[in-house]
């Protein structure tokens, strides 16, 4: 019943809204902020079409319309599809928003493991026995299974130890 008052509404089958949710959840942050901008902006616009439904249909009917306008408008470019220049400056600033605003790599399998389970194994091997670099990577690979190279290793524990420094002692302001 719900369904069919969502398809009345909308117009959008339920396999493409399962399609349009798998999509969603691919899309970077700052995408998503922007579906969820054009999501307000069409609950604004379509209050008094979407009246009969419960608000959080109303929400999620919202969520899907933005999502087609949002895909639409994004793959009309890659079909070269006939539009107007507002829509291609609207795709470039789109794209370029989603690039400018991507905040780089995240922090790698390593370097996680450096932080939160090896650090103190590797200060313990260096200072008190004397490993080299390239003995501790030896020694990850026979005790933790983990192949990593020395260097690694190396930049990834001067890196945790200068922030555990920072932490320790603040600046004086």
């Amino acid at each position: 019943m719900v369904i069919d008052k969502i398809n009345q509404v909308i117009g959008v089958g339920v396999k493409e809204r399962n399609e349009l949710i798998r999509w969603y959840s691919r899309l970077n942050e700052t995408e998503r902020l922007d579906v969820h901008r054009l999501q307000t902006d069409l609950l604004r616009q379509k209050r008094i079409e979407m009246q009969s439904l419960e608000i959080d249909t109303r929400a999620y009917a919202a969520l899907i319309l933005a999502l087609a306008k949002r895909r639409q408008t994004l793959t009309a470019a890659a079909r070269k599809e006939h539009m107007t220049s507002e829509q291609a400056e609207q795709i470039t600033k789109m794209r370029h928003d989603a690039v400018a605003r991507h905040k780089g790599k995240g922090e790698g399998r390593i370097a996680r493991l450096v932080r939160l389970r090896l650090f103190h194994e590797i200060e313990n091997l260096r200072d008190v026995h004397g490993y080299s670099w390239r003995k501790i990577a030896v020694w990850i690979g026979v005790n933790h299974k983990t192949k990593v190279s020395h260097n690694q290793i190396r930049l990834c524990f001067d890196r945790e130890k200068d922030n555990r420094r920072k932490q320790e002692d603040p600046p004086n302001v």
